[in-house]
């Protein structure tokens, strides 16, 4: 997801529980952040100040998820 106002990056990594975040122009790594579960979708506020990410669960074996999922509020002042 790119950020335009603060010309960033941002990916999600769901199998390693991480979301990166980018500088756009030399696209050299700023920060990570790690979850217990697994990240997927991005949205980025109206400002540009908060990233928000989907949290997905794990599924058991008969298809059912571990748990609810959730999102994460991610405050990128």
């Amino acid at each position: 997801k790119f950020n335009a106002k603060r010309n960033e990056i941002y990916i999600s990594q769901r199998e390693s529980k991480k979301v990166l975040q980018l500088d756009a122009t030399s696209y050299a790594l700023k920060n990570t952040w790690s979850f217990d579960s697994h990240p997927n979708s991005l949205l980025i506020s109206p400002d540009g100040n908060t990233l928000y990410v989907t949290i997905k669960q794990d599924f058991n074996e008969d298809n059912t998820t571990k748990g609810p999922d959730s999102v994460a509020r991610i405050a990128l002042n």
